[in-house]
């Protein structure tokens, strides 16, 4: 018979400081070691902790898993995020979702791959990241050609737009521009030294603004293991764009269509790497009087002759913007649109979970992963863990 050490399996729950506990909607998961049928666990013992996921007196060797939960600011502490990330493979630990898929995933580039495989999205520009930092020899950044976003939008045909930085979350520096906005040479200066701004840390992405996720909201759909759990259907409060609960979005629960529903298996089948745990795919439709207007969307790269200037002036000479299309043909009438895909801490909307299943999903799908992989060698408990839940 096994030893009660050898029964118990500890999972880490990571976290971020603001928050250290196990976040409200997880705990769900965690009550489901009491409310699940014996069978589930069979004689493992799983322990859950929340643990913050940059403390630097953690110890994250002891865990037989860790899971990517409310680390809900990576995005602003970026580089250590990855650091942290590169040391957890350097020990050997259990990852989920796996650390080269949330690599992949950390940075709104990933949306050009997942075209080029055939998954539709918005029409999209994509400004590469200014080259800010010092080179090795420690030589000067040279000046970045220039961006005419006035330019662009009348070469795209785009009234309304969207900017936000590739890696960001919860809509961080999101913005609106309209065409009244760029009127002015003294407006269309401050935009561009903004979305300056922005590149030096990431590229940027240029989309129009999608009236259909006012008018109709944005869905999300849960995925546990590979397997559909449940939707919710978010829309923005009067005068807003962001469907995020924090900006006064209304959520409800709903089952979705079954073409939305077979858009995002096909989601999930073109995302690269190892199979995740958990999977969040957010999609809009378009409504065909809006999806007739738009073209394919593609990658905007400045002119490498172009003259150097980080703010050019309404009067300076405008940029040649060179266009390479992606294979994806024009968005078609009615197109669902992936809008993100989130694999790293995706907010699960338990409780919009119309059928309550999605908790016992997750357990189980944590369980299984931890009988077939061998435990992990006791170490001194040198950790300090938040919450320790069996």
């Amino acid at each position: 018979m096994a030893s009660i050490s050898d029964r118990v399996r500890r999972v880490a729950f990571a976290t971020y400081r603001d928050s250290p506990q196990i976040e409200a909607g997880d705990m769900k998961i965690v009550q489901c070691g009491s409310t699940v049928d014996a069978s589930t666990a069979g004689d493992l013992d799983v322990r859950f902790e929340g643990v913050v996921w940059d403390d630097p007196d953690v110890s994250w060797q002891q865990y037989d898993m860790i899971v990517i939960r409310s680390t809900w600011d990576y995005h602003e502490k970026y580089p250590q995020f990855l650091q942290w990330l590169d040391r957890l493979d350097h020990w050997g630990c259990t990852v989920y979702n796996p650390t080269s898929v949330m690599r992949w995933n950390a940075d709104k580039l990933y949306l050009q791959e997942l075209e080029q495989r055939g998954v539709t999205i918005p029409p999209t520009v994509f400004l590469p990241r200014c080259s800010a930092a010092l080179d090795t020899a420690g030589a000067k950044p040279s000046a970045e050609p220039a961006f005419d976003l006035a330019a662009l939008m009348k070469q795209r045909q785009w009234s309304k737009v969207v900017i936000k930085p590739s890696v960001s979350a919860g809509s961080k520096d999101t913005f609106v521009v309209t065409a009244a906005d760029i009127l002015s040479a003294s407006a269309l200066d401050e935009l561009h030294r903004r979305i300056s701004a922005l590149r030096q840390h990431s590229a940027v992405l240029v989309q129009p603004f999608l009236q259909s996720v006012v008018d109709q909201g944005e869905w999300s759909l849960l995925f546990f293991d590979g397997a559909f759990s449940h939707a919710c259907l978010k829309t923005p409060k009067q005068g807003d764009f962001r469907v995020q609960s924090m900006f006064g979005a209304a959520t409800r629960g709903l089952d979705p269509p079954p073409h939305l529903l077979a858009f995002a298996h096909k989601v999930l089948q073109a995302i690269p790497g190892p199979p995740c745990l958990y999977v969040r795919v957010d999609v809009v439709e378009e409504p065909v009087q809006e999806a007739k207007q738009e073209s394919a969307s593609a990658v905007q790269r400045v002119a490498d002759s172009a003259t150097p200037t980080e703010t050019p002036s309404a009067t300076a000479t405008p940029t040649v913007l060179h266009s390479v299309q992606t294979a994806s043909p024009p968005v078609a009438h009615g197109a669902v649109l992936l809008m993100e895909l989130e694999l790293i801490e995706p907010y699960f909307y338990f409780a919009y979970d119309l059928h309550n299943k999605g908790p016992a999903m997750m357990y189980r799908a944590i369980v299984d992963k931890l009988r077939a992989a061998a435990p992990r060698k006791t170490l001194a408990a040198s950790s300090t863990a938040t919450t320790t839940t069996s």
